[in-house]
């Protein structure tokens, strides 16, 4: 499962805590126990913002089409200011 978060920093330039918001994954073998995946980045996520941008969330899975079409991994950009 995608998911999309903040953390208990305060964003820059006046923003409130938890507003840097950044995607991650949890993996479960029934549906109902989870367990986070560690991303490449520091705060573990899998996908954060670039310099400039506030947060990536609502993240959204495409399924592949029949006729070779690839799906892939979509969420909401925020910039700052």
């Amino acid at each position: 499962m995608y998911f999309f978060g903040g953390d208990a920093n305060e964003v820059e330039g006046g923003g409130g805590v938890g507003e840097a918001m950044s995607i991650g994954v949890a993996l479960s073998n029934d549906g109902i126990h989870w367990g986070r995946v560690e991303g490449e980045h520091s705060s573990g996520a899998v996908l954060e913002p670039n310099e400039g941008q506030l947060f990536v969330g609502w993240p959204q899975v495409e399924h592949a089409h029949p006729r070779g079409v690839v799906g892939g991994v979509a969420g909401g950009v925020g910039g700052c200011g």
